[in-house]
């Protein structure tokens, strides 16, 4: 019973991805009821049930004949190149308008979008900064989704964070914030921050996008990898495995 999906990996991934790993990564196409890893060392294959075949099949369209076939590794810019749910053509007119945060749509509740790209980050200030800052306003504790992607080559951002926050409205406490945000981070010489709604909206779609790319999944640095600040639940009275595989404290991918 259940809507199963075996995944075959490859042998590397095999020995060094964790029963964790690959709850942080079943998750993201919808709610796991169980992970079967008995044939992961014997047979490279890795089984997980969800509770419903939407999230079956969304895994399943990921796959190549059932393999799991990470694509080369992509530049930490490539995610801003996701196209809009409508389809604008990059960079024209309607998708610069559509993008766009409108204070009076969200005040009269017609907007419902809660991701969004922060721009012109200073060069000069990291992710800890960024957080501090937003932690200051009082938008970390709205905050459910944090990615600031790095460029390897150059070891520094890329000048753009994404954000995804807990409600619409936190979105129009950003932008009327953004102001104070750019005293705290900004110098004199250098361009302010803008924000704008990212063409990828919810964290489980952001993280569904780069899944092929296993450094974007298994960076060892906290302070680059993607975060997701999850609200607290109560556990049950009797503790499972599933409290072991999701735990109701803070995740960070």
């Amino acid at each position: 019973t259940g809507h199963w999906v075996a995944v075959t990996c490859d042998p590397q991934m095999a020995i060094t991805v964790s029963l964790a790993d690959w709850a942080t990564i079943f998750r993201a196409f919808g709610d796991v009821t169980s992970i079967d890893m008995t044939r992961c060392k014997t047979d490279c294959v890795v089984s997980v049930r969800y509770t419903t075949e939407e999230s079956a099949s969304a895994l399943r369209s990921q796959l190549v004949e059932g393999h799991w076939r990470p694509s080369p590794i992509r530049p930490a810019h490539w995610l801003s190149q996701g196209q809009t749910a409508e389809r604008f053509t990059r960079g024209s007119p309607q998708e610069r308008e559509h993008l766009e945060v409108k204070e009076q749509r969200l005040q009269r509740g017609e907007e419902h979008r809660r991701t969004v790209m922060v721009g012109q980050i200073p060069r000069s200030c990291d992710a800890i900064q960024l957080l501090d800052a937003l932690h200051s306003l009082g938008l970390m504790r709205r905050l459910c989704f944090f990615y600031l992607p790095v460029d390897r080559a150059r070891r520094r951002h890329c000048g753009y964070a994404f954000m995804e926050f807990n409600d619409p409205m936190d979105v129009l406490s950003l932008y009327q914030s953004l102001p104070t945000l750019v005293q705290m981070l900004c110098r004199n010489n250098e361009r302010p921050m803008h924000v704008h709604y990212a063409r990828i909206q919810g964290w489980r779609t952001f993280i569904r996008t780069m899944m092929n790319d296993l450094n974007f999944i298994f960076e060892p640095n906290a302070n680059i990898r993607p975060q997701l600040f999850l609200p607290q639940r109560g556990l049950p009275k009797q503790a499972s495995l599933h409290d072991l595989l999701f735990p109701s404290s803070s995740i960070m991918l």
